[in-house]
Formats: structure tokens, C-alpha cells, sequence
């Protein structure tokens, strides 16, 4: 081997190293990049959807006091109406951070979701009137709008439901009473 030839071969090795560390070292980057946003959208979106929620909530238990719908612990205008305000303000705000970071088509359905929960303010505060029937209809309809609402965000987060099974026939709600129990 000539001398030329001694000196290549380090050289070669010494860049081929370079080339795989910086190979190596850009993808772990990335994948750090792809998990700190994937964090954030995903407590952007969890944000969101509780303030939603209790926004609803909130209106739900005030128009039982009404007489419409069903709630667990009901609330008067009077009681709860603030609190349904600040609930807006909270949903309002977190609503922004979806909007940076959701897909067109869960930011869409993210405002579909939340008329529904204006809707149900309006109805809690007397401004639209409806029958309990269409309220149960219209609480059905919001039902569909929050599970595309999450179908989206789980599809914005790379979130695979179908790895996720469960066998709703062996679910037990409620315990049952064997003959002779209270």
C-alpha cells in the first residue's frame, strides 16, 4: 500500500463516522420535535375538551332546574349562571390552542362541538325555548359531534383506537343485586 492510500482509508472512515452521527443524531432530533408536539397538541385538545365539557355540564344542570333534560346535580340560573360564563371564557381561551395546533378538519369539528355547547347556554339562560323532547334530541346530536370531534383529534394524534378493544358485552356498569342482597 502506498502512502496515499494509508492516509485515504482513515479519512474515509473518520467522514463515514461523521455522516452516521449526523444521520443518527438528526433523526433522534426529530423524533424528540414529532414527541414534544404531539405532547403539547394532545394537552391542547385534553384542555379544550374539558372546558367543553363542563360548559355543557353546566348547562345541563341549569335546564334541569327548568325541566329539561336529566342531571345528576341540578343548578338554578341564580346558583350557576356565572359559573357558566367563566366556562365560556375558559373554552373560548383553549380553544385557541387547538386552532394552532389541530388539523383543519378536528378544528371544524371542534366548532361544531362548542355551538352545540352555546346552543345549550343559550337554552340554560331562557334566550331559546324548546321542548324536553327536542332538548334530549338536541343533547343526542351533540353526543355525534363530540365523538367526531375526538375521532379527529385521535387521527391528529396518531392515536390507533382499533389497538384498544373491549368487549362491551362484559361491562358491568352497575353491580346487580344477588336475591336476598341490599
Amino acid at each position: 500500500m502506498n502512502f496515499i492510500t494509508q492516509l485515504a482509508l482513515p479519512i474515509v472512515l473518520i467522514a463515514l463516522t461523521y455522516v452516521a452521527t449526523r444521520a443518527v443524531e438528526r433523526a433522534r432530533w426529530k423524533r424528540e420535535y414529532a414527541v414534544r408536539w404531539d405532547t403539547t397538541r394532545l394537552e391542547a385538545i385534553a384542555s379544550y375538551a374539558s372546558a367543553t365539557k363542563r360548559m355543557l355540564t353546566l348547562s345541563w344542570d341549569i335546564s334541569k332546574s327548568s325541566g329539561l333534560g336529566t342531571s345528576v346535580s341540578p343548578h338554578t340560573l341564580a346558583e350557576a349562571g356565572h359559573l357558566l360564563d367563566e366556562a365560556e371564557t375558559a373554552r373560548g381561551e383553549r380553544f385557541e390552542r387547538v386552532l394552532l395546533l389541530a388539523s383543519h378538519q378536528t378544528v371544524q369539528l371542534a366548532r361544531q362541538w362548542h355551538g352545540f355547547a352555546w346552543e345549550f347556554a343559550r337554552i340554560a339562560k331562557g334566550s331559546t325555548a324548546v321542548t324536553n323532547q327536542e332538548f334530549m334530541s338536541l343533547r343526542a346530536e351533540c353526543f355525534l359531534a363530540r365523538d367526531q370531534f375526538y375521532a379527529s383529534a385521535r387521527s391528529d394524534l396518531d392515536v390507533d383506537h382499533k389497538k384498544f378493544r373491549v368487549d362491551m358485552n362484559s361491562l358491568k356498569f352497575f353491580p346487580t343485586l344477588e336475591d336476598g342482597e341490599q
